[in-house]
């Protein structure tokens, strides 16, 4: 699945086997590509290091996630664009921060194990421009001799957010975006 999106995602540890680990330690990415209408345009984007918090748990064979991140962290590589996004779309003087809480997921047998792939879809509630809503996507989750790392991707729609799509000279975004999220211990 290719990636596209205005924002996202925000994680900040991950229990493995009991322990806790500060994601703001380890690598992470979240990174968002926002493709024109017609595709003349992409928006390429992510998180400034070190800005993803919340908590993720991998007990026995299940796992769960709940985070935010502060939308004002997001760049785009272009201090114009970057003001457009946040003061204009994202509106992050009212809307400072975006939550996710990733429902359980249950990874069956050998999730306890030091050794572990499983990859499949995922739910949950998104906040974002003051809107709760469920969305879905899919994940991957590796654990090799207990070190973790996972990848979320998803997509979501701009309107439903109530957030207006972005346009530079008749040029609009798409209205469905993506989010990459990548964890890694």
């Amino acid at each position: 699945m290719k990636y596209m999106g205005l924002f996202l995602l925000h994680w900040g540890a991950v229990t493995v086997a009991g322990a806790a680990i500060n994601l703001s330690t380890t690598k992470n990415q979240v990174e968002f590509l926002a493709v024109g209408q017609p595709s003349a345009i992409k928006i390429r984007g992510k998180l400034e290091k070190d800005k993803l918090s919340g908590t993720c748990s991998l007990e026995k064979t299940t796992f769960a996630c709940s985070g935010k991140i502060p939308l004002d962290s997001l760049d785009t590589g272009i201090k114009l664009r970057n003001e457009h996004l946040k003061e204009k779309y994202l509106e992050t003087a009212k809307y400072p921060e975006s939550t996710l809480v990733i429902d359980p997921i249950q990874l069956g047998e050998g999730a306890d194990t030091p050794n572990l792939e499983k990859k499949g879809e995922f739910k949950g509630k998104l906040t974002l421009h003051g809107v709760t809503r469920e969305e879905k996507g899919q994940y991957e989750l590796k654990k090799e001799a207990g070190k973790l790392k996972a990848n979320f991707e998803f997509e979501i729609e701009l309107e439903p957010y109530k957030i207006e799509i972005p346009s530079y000279l008749g040029i609009k975004v798409s209205k469905k975006v993506e989010v990459k999220v990548e964890i890694q211990q």
